[in-house]
């Protein structure tokens, strides 16, 4: 148990005490030895203190990712994701199964980001190879067709489910 765990599960958390012992962790991943998140701790807080330690903890982890999601629909679902936990939480309903979900759906973006990414680079090196030969748009969407993502997502993407707890 980290020392954030023993904070989060504390009568009334405190936030100040919260960033400064937030620099040296992953807080979506960082499990206890039962299994538990911080943030999951926190949710389970029915006090007003840990109402707002979980909305604060929820808007720092989507502003640290936020900036570097490249794509727009993720973008759009982190935070329309991140209101619908902050509502619940100022409402007094939040529930670990929602926390659990905002988790989910955090590793999930994050996961059709890394895809994203390893998909342009694939089709820069192919545009690359074909450096000469590529001038019309018919033929980079070939090189973008055939850059070889679909093998790649075949044998990467079950690696990378394992990574983020799916398979």
């Amino acid at each position: 148990m980290t020392p954030l765990h023993i904070l989060a599960l504390a009568q009334k958390p405190v936030v100040e005490l919260l960033q400064k012992l937030l620099a040296g962790f992953d807080v979506a991943r960082t499990e206890d030895f039962f299994g538990s998140t911080v943030l999951e701790y926190l949710s389970k807080n029915p006090l007003e203190e840990g109402k707002h330690a979980t909305r604060w903890l929820v808007n720092r982890l989507v502003g640290e990712r936020l900036p570097f999601m490249g794509l727009d629909r993720c973008k759009q679902e982190l935070l329309a994701e991140e209101e619908r936990v902050v509502r619940a939480s100022k409402q007094g309903v939040s529930s670990n199964d929602e926390v659990q979900c905002f988790l989910d759906m955090l590793m999930e973006l994050e996961l059709v980001e890394m895809l994203s990414l390893l998909k342009l680079k694939l089709w820069k090196k192919k545009l690359d190879e074909n450096l000469g030969k590529v001038k019309q748009d018919s033929s980079r969407q070939s090189c973008r067709v055939g850059c070889g993502i679909s093998i790649v997502v075949q044998h990467v993407l079950p690696f990378l489910g394992e990574q983020v707890g799916h398979t």
